[in-house]
């Protein structure tokens, strides 16, 4: 008679009960993964190797297998606290001993690395100082809190660069009465846009254009900056010196001082790209530039160019030849379209002693043209556009930091009978930016927000998975450790495949005990110990009897 099978049966109720005990002690323990006691019968060997009905020995523990199933995710204030919803471990390092988690929940510690409630590190892949994720090694995890420098307009590495806008101009609209450009009076232009550029120490200044509309399909565009001091440049102004040559025939018999002090003959000239190169010429007797047969020849004036007509000279008649004149209240006319006023002052007045000819030469011009035209078809849609430079001096910024130029890119602009509207408008430039938050992404990425709006990689989190989960080896504080029975760690990126589960930041994965199913096994549980002890009970009552057979 044996005692054997109903020990056995105490004994793995017992375990049973104690592997019940641990889920349930556990049921709010973040990342914890609930146990299972798997039991087994248990025979004795036959020494003829058969036997018609073997009787058992009772039973044993076969194992105690961890159930790696997902937990519900709870939403947290932290946002370093990570959920894997998924396959994976997390892989943290503590002095070079790797181990793994399912718990989500991190902190920083002094020097900013990511760190566990014991201070073991996270690790993953780490970002350089312009944000891109080194793949090519595993390092701890560390967040920097260093400052992202300014970027100026139209200096970005990718992507568009300096101001692109789109906008629709209002056909229905009618030039302005008023001439020429101010930008202090809305009378003298038709629609005008603003937004914030960024020099290259981050200092904000405010660029604004100007629309003009000159003919049915025609607009012309002026700007302004205004910079940190609130002082506001015009950037359509123009300087510069001039050489001016024509004939004498165009002025008939007259002398200089005849020229001078009656003038009346037209005054024409033109500037290239806004800055004056080839001058001013006089024409007269009917003659005019281009035209066969002109009194005077001038190289062809390039394209978007600026003519100055008209004006009136002052300065000391009967002067030597060099004497200094002025020529004022030029028209200024850009394609014909005229936009203000030019002064040339300095004015150099002679008359070659050889050729006869008329020089005017070294004059400094000033003036206000449009930096460029907007031209559109009968459809609406802007025609032969290429973007515009603006270039913006060191002085009308006034911050300290060099000057600007970028393209002002008016793609996808038009002109349709409706009203003004600004459909998009972006530069690229940014201030200075202090690290105000960061999250982590579905993919690992730990992205820092600042304070300049921008954004920037500061790290991603890697995921660890096994062929044999069950194989790891427990080591409390909810880790474990790989074993030749787990496999070794497959390291991927969280979602990169169906063995990587997705990331959630600023959540947790709790216990995955089912606290009413444990408690059910225990009601199960303790009613097989009470059995077995019965079994025992009824053992020592059949003993009992034999000895007291006589």
């Amino acid at each position: 008679m044996s005692f054997q099978q109903g020990l056995s049966g105490l004994n793995v109720a017992s375990k049973g009960l104690d592997v019940i005990g641990n889920n349930v002690a556990n049921g709010s323990t973040i990342g914890f993964k609930m146990g299972q006691a798997q039991f087994a019968d248990v025979f004795a060997a036959s020494l003829t190797g058969g036997g018609a009905s073997p009787v058992g020995l009772g039973a044993k523990v076969a194992g105690v297998v961890q159930q790696f199933t997902q937990g519900n995710i709870t939403t947290t204030n932290n946002p370093l606290d990570m959920a894997v919803n998924g396959g994976g471990f997390y892989r943290i390092s503590s002095g070079g001993t790797i181990t793994y988690t399912r718990n989500g929940q991190f902190q920083l510690d002094k020097d900013g690395y990511i760190v566990t409630s014991n201070g073991q590190r996270l690790t993953g892949y780490a970002a350089n100082s312009v944000g891109q994720i080194n793949t090519g090694e595993l390092a701890d995890l560390q967040i920097s809190s260093a400052d992202i420098a300014p970027q100026a307009t139209g200096v970005a590495t990718t992507g568009a660069k300096g101001i692109v806008s789109q906008l629709n101009l209002d056909s229905r609209a009618t030039p302005p009465t008023k001439v020429p450009f101010d930008y202090t009076n809305p009378q003298t232009y038709t629609k005008s846009t603003a937004l914030t550029i960024y020099d290259s120490l981050g200092t904000p200044a405010t660029y604004s254009s100007y629309f003009i509309k000159t003919a049915s399909n025609t607009w012309d565009v002026y700007s302004t900056v205004t910079n940190s001091a609130g002082v506001t440049t015009e950037l359509n102004l123009f300087t510069g010196a001039s050489d001016i040559t024509g004939n004498t025939s165009a002025l008939g018999p007259l002398g200089l001082d005849s020229v001078v002090g009656s003038f009346g003959e037209a005054l024409t000239g033109y500037v290239a790209a806004g800055m004056p190169t080839a001058g001013i010429v006089l024409t007269g007797g009917g003659g005019t530039i281009g035209t066969a047969g002109a009194n005077y020849t001038l190289t062809a004036a390039p394209a978007n160019t600026t003519t100055i007509t008209g004006g009136t000279i002052t300065g000391p008649t009967g002067g030597p030849p060099a004497s200094l004149y002025t020529i004022a209240n030029a028209t200024v006319a850009v394609n014909g379209a005229v936009h203000g006023t030019t002064t040339l002052t300095g004015v150099d007045i002679t008359i070659d002693s050889v050729t006869g000819e008329v020089v005017i030469g070294d004059a400094t011009t000033t003036g206000s043209a449009a930096m460029g035209t907007l031209n559109f078809d009968t459809s609406g849609a802007l025609t032969g556009f290429n973007p515009f430079t603006q270039n913006i001096s060191a002085a009308a910024l006034g911050s300290g930091a060099a000057a600007l130029s970028f393209p002002l890119d008016f793609g996808g602009t038009t002109q349709y009978g409706g009203n003004f509207s600004v459909n998009s408008m972006t530069q690229d430039g940014f201030s200075i930016g202090r690290l105000a938050g960061y999250n982590a992404s579905a993919d690992g990425t730990i992205v820092g927000r600042y304070t300049n709006g921008q954004t920037k990689n500061l790290g991603q989190v890697i995921l660890a998975a096994f062929r044999n989960p069950q194989g790891l080896q427990p080591l409390g504080d909810n880790q474990w450790a790989d074993t030749s029975t787990s496999g070794v760690a497959l390291i991927g990126v969280p979602g990169s495949s169906g063995a990587y589960g997705a990331l959630q930041s600023a959540a947790v994965e709790e216990s995955n005990v089912d606290l009413t199913a444990e408690l059910v096994n225990m009601i199960t549980a303790q009613r097989s110990y009470q059995a077995n002890a019965q079994t025992i009970k009824t053992q020592d009552a059949v003993l009992q009897t034999l000895v007291n057979l006589r």
